[in-house]
């Protein structure tokens, strides 16, 4: 059992990557709720049915995390990582008023330098830059990458 919102979200970045937080935000910046099915009456036929339900309530943190420390991501849920400065985040996810975007448009030519350490450690032999367009809009964007909704929504209040 976790004391604190925080002190869970100090367990999980660990558990997912290996790292530690050298700061993080005492009190969630945001909360997502997310639902499977989204619906009443599916969430009703699918228990009847034995199929797949789930429903997560998600509390979104800021950590300050060293870059330059080596990553140890779980292989079975990444394929690959990368650093972006979380400003440009921001900036490649947000409509002009500041608004989470919905879709975005694939027009940009910058790219981010894999975390190197972690695709090393993995044996991956590509160690290609990720392209913006990985980290820009919604799952599953134009080229099948993208954030998740709630990852999204938790990058407004962070922009603010």
């Amino acid at each position: 059992n976790d004391a604190s919102v925080a002190a869970a979200a100090q367990r999980e970045l660990f558990e997912e990557t290996g790292l530690r937080a050298i700061a993080i935000s005492k009190a969630p910046v945001c909360l997502w709720e997310s639902c499977f099915p989204t619906t009443f009456a599916e969430w009703g036929a699918a228990a009847a049915e034995g199929r797949r339900r789930s429903h997560h309530l998600i509390a979104f943190v800021l950590a300050q995390v060293d870059s330059a420390a080596e990553l140890s991501l779980q292989a079975s849920e990444c394929e690959r990582a990368c650093w972006v400065p979380i400003e440009e985040l921001c900036t490649l996810n947000q409509r002009g008023d500041g608004v989470p975007m919905a879709t975005v448009a694939v027009d940009s030519q910058q790219s981010y330098e894999r975390a190197e350490r972690w695709d090393a450690a993995k044996g991956s032999t590509d160690l290609s830059p990720v392209p913006s367009i990985s980290v820009r809009g919604i799952y599953p964007n134009q080229v099948g990458e993208g954030l998740g909704r709630g990852h999204l929504w938790a990058l407004h209040p962070i922009s603010q």
